[in-house]
């Protein structure tokens, strides 16, 4: 006896929804297809239209070349497509879209509207579609071009609906796609508008820099060197173009680096790393990540494709090539620029030869944001130990609640401390310093235990970041108006995150306002970052916002954020210490909570026993 099948065919419903999922996630999927259909189209101006962040209208227009009506109805069919004619043009695709799903996929999940005209026709066509059934074509007067309606985005699919985010948000990420293909096109005309406010326009003058203005910034723009191909560069060969920023335009994630090939926004792993690696040696400052915009144009037949639904990734045949050409036009043009640190003799130039004029000076990286206090001479170790507190307190900070609080508290319930805190408590001991080692990035302390090498940086974040958290929980977060308000100009997913977190900013101490277009104004910060970077500390702030790294709960992210701008300010590995400074710092970390592990997860310090150095240099007495 045959058991009933278990196997079946999903109905064409079922399927075009599955479909769908796998294309269109969310509207700015939807919008990414409709936009590089009309570049496909030839399209010098494209208008994007959204209302409720896309989920309730994307409206796309374009003056491309259009569609007659056979073509208007048969594009929505599934694997429909003009950009593929053989099997050989698979392997060498040179157009954005070219699968045939994005139109039925999108209109499967939506109500749908195209109206058409081709350039050279009287009228045009009109075509409804609700969840995917066609259930209207006429004739219409319109432009040449096409226009096509999405309304009720997922209408039909509530489940992933549930899943989008705010209207600011998804709005957000529909001008950030838009603006990153602006930068590939510059002779095309973008403009995008959300219930009516416009909220980036990118005229198509054929300028890559003013196009590059208009989506990064002024202040971005103007920092960033442009790469030029070499001369003698044969057809086949790899061709890299774009921008590197200089070196001290830095980001706390990979956000800033954006990558084309043959015009194609892409990600790759190889080329984050090969931007990295041109860096080598110039960046300040652990965990930053330099600015590019890169162009890489190979013959088409060199790159597959054809590996992702959204066709965001792709295979290279010569990945190491890819490597080693983006690597080099990098490197090449901050030599070029006089940005990487050269060798030097005295400062003279060779005989007979004058120093070249109007050249850029020798990059050199930014000072360390420790305070400059810490390069005054301090007095040799020995004395009272609050004298020593006093003076690295001084030394350290400017004032400020939250360096301040709690330093001369008591120490915690001693049950809980590690063991050799436990036994200082008990002894009234501390860690005694030796010095700094491995170029001043370490401190090595005997205890009666045995040795401790301590990361500087990290025991001064965990110090800070206790400190600004006991000190929120008493009182609010002091804030220090700035007499020269910052101008900040950001993206459309850091403005989005802004309107949803303004009222957690001000519980941090910011006080922000818009500023027009992409612009805000800051014109007032924490105490707690008043007397550094303060800049950076924001557009970090920014980025952990964006990035929704900061936590969902608003007690989370004040915790996380508060934490983030306490370890802006702790001291560096490299930073030269006093001996007062150094044994400060050794005593304000025995007191905290957690003196092992930094706010990160990081360790702090590791400990080599007595008993092990004993057994490592054969001594027959154990350790006491």
């Amino acid at each position: 006896m045959n058991s009933p099948a278990r196997i079946h065919r999903l109905s064409p419903d079922i399927a075009n929804k599955i479909a769908a999922g796998e294309v269109i996630e969310r509207p700015a999927n939807a919008v990414k297809e409709l936009v590089e259909n009309a570049l496909d189209a030839g399209a010098r101006r494209i208008s994007i239209e959204l209302e409720e962040g896309g989920k309730k209208l994307i409206r796309v227009r374009d003056d491309g070349v259009g569609m007659n009506a056979g073509d208007a109805v048969l594009c929505l069919q599934r694997h429909a497509t003009s950009k593929l004619q053989s099997e050989e043009d698979l392997w060498a695709i040179s157009t954005l879209g070219f699968r045939g799903e994005a139109l039925p996929s999108i209109a499967a999940v939506s109500r749908f509207e195209i109206i058409t005209r081709e350039q050279d026709s009287d009228a045009g066509t009109r075509v409804l579609v609700e969840g995917g059934t066609v259930v209207d074509v006429s004739e219409i007067g319109c432009a040449a071009g096409t226009e096509i309606t999405i309304r009720g985005l997922f209408f039909n699919t509530p489940a992933r609906f549930k899943f989008l985010k705010s209207d600011s948000a998804e709005s957000g990420r529909i001008t950030e796609m838009i603006g990153h293909l602006a930068l590939a096109y510059p002779h095309v005309t973008f403009t995008v508008s959300h219930n009516g406010n416009e909220t980036l326009r990118v005229e198509g003058t054929g300028d890559a820099f003013n196009s590059l203005v208009c989506v990064l910034g002024r202040e971005v723009a103007r920092q960033m060197l442009p790469i030029a191909p070499p001369s003698d560069l044969e057809p086949s060969n790899i061709q890299v173009t774009g921008f590197a920023g200089r070196p001290q335009l830095t980001r706390a994630n990979r956000n800033g680096q954006i990558f084309y090939v043959n015009n194609r926004v892409i990600k790759s792993r190889a080329i984050q790393h090969a931007v990295q690696a041109a860096y080598e040696g110039l960046l300040h400052g652990h965990g930053r990540f330099p600015q590019a915009v890169l162009f890489i144009n190979l013959p088409p037949n060199a790159v597959d494709v054809n590996v992702h639904p959204t066709k965001s990734e792709v295979r290279f045949a010569r990945e190491g090539e890819i490597h080693h050409a983006a690597r080099v036009a990098i490197r090449d043009t901050l030599v070029a620029s006089k940005l990487t640190p050269e060798w030097g003799f005295g400062g003279s130039t060779a005989e007979g030869s004058t120093p070249s004029s109007g050249r850029a000076p020798l990059y050199t990286p930014p000072t360390s944001n420790f305070p400059n206090a810490l390069s005054r001479p301090v007095a040799p170790l020995g004395g009272d130990i609050e004298n020593f507190r006093a003076a690295y307190q001084n030394r350290i900070s400017t004032p400020s609640p939250f360096l301040n609080a709690n330093l001369s508290a008591p120490f915690p319930d001693q049950g809980a401390l590690p063991q050799f805190v436990q036994e200082e408590a008990d002894q009234k001991l501390r860690l005694r310093p030796i010095g700094q080692i491995q170029n001043n990035a370490y401190i090595l302390c005997e205890a009666e235990d045995g040795l401790y090498i301590v990361s500087q940086h990290r025991a001064h974040e965990r110090i800070l970041a206790d400190n600004a958290l006991a000190a929120a929980e008493q009182r609010p977060v002091e804030s220090q108006r700035l007499m020269i308000p910052l101008t900040v100009e950001i993206g459309p997913r850091a403005l989005a995150a802004l309107e949803e977190n303004g009222e957690l900013l001000k519980t941090l101490g910011f006080e922000i306002e818009a500023f027009g277009g992409a612009s805000v104004l800051v014109r007032a910060v924490p105490t707690l970052i008043a007397s550094r970077d303060y800049e950076v500390a924001f557009s970090d702030l920014l980025e952990e916002l964006v990035g929704g790294h900061a936590g969902r709960d608003l007690i989370e992210r004040r915790r996380k954020l508060l934490t983030m701008m306490a370890c802006k300010n702790a001291i560096k590995a490299g930073d030269p210490l006093g001996p007062e400074q150094i044994q400060g710092l050794m005593d304000d970390l025995v007191q905290v909570e957690n003196p092992s592990i930094c706010p990160h997860g990081q360790p702090i310090l590791i400990k080599i026993s007595t008993w092990e150095l004993n057994k490592k240099f054969e001594r027959e007495y154990a350790s006491r």
